[in-house]
């Protein structure tokens, strides 16, 4: 709902847009190299800290639930 309308959006406007799925096998080897990152996987604790660049802007468009109920990963 959000992945990829925002892709072609990014891309229209002349932006290098690269589109790893969640399960990527090395997430840090995508993540460590962005300027920014836009997240909308609906899943919980997909990123840390140390798979983030310094100075990097994370953006997480998405809304994740356990049990039915929303989790918030601060």
């Amino acid at each position: 709902m959000v992945g990829a309308p925002l892709e072609k959006i990014l891309l229209k406007s002349g932006y290098d847009v690269e589109v790893v799925a969640r399960e990527a096998k090395d997430l840090s080897k995508h993540t460590l190299d962005a300027d920014v990152i836009i997240t909308a996987t609906g899943s919980p604790a997909i990123l840390y800290s140390d798979t983030i660049k310094q100075g990097a802007v994370v953006v997480d468009a998405g809304v994740a639930s356990e049990s039915g109920k929303t989790v918030e990963i601060c």
